[in-house]
């Protein structure tokens, strides 16, 4: 097994709080079984209908959104 190694945006202990350029990105699972996703997807479907959850998960990706937007939009000022 190789030992996984942190991110150089991580630093030691995240040395003096260093923000990395971009927002850190998920890591990938090794995709499962289509059958196991399509059962996962449904399970976070039917637990929105109606609730809470719901509703603040839409307000969040919307958030989410609008920070891809701005942290794009420095980039893309820096060259």
């Amino acid at each position: 097994m190789k030992k996984k190694t942190k991110p150089s945006c991580v630093g030691p202990s995240r040395a003096g709080g260093r923000r990395p350029r971009a927002p850190p990105v998920v890591v990938r699972r090794r995709p499962s079984s289509p059958a196991a996703a399509r059962r996962r997807h449904r399970r976070r479907r039917t637990l929105e209908i109606g609730t809470k959850m719901g509703e603040e998960r839409e307000q969040e990706e919307r958030r989410s959104e609008g920070v891809v937007e701005w942290y794009f939009r420095i980039n893309t000022l820096k060259n």
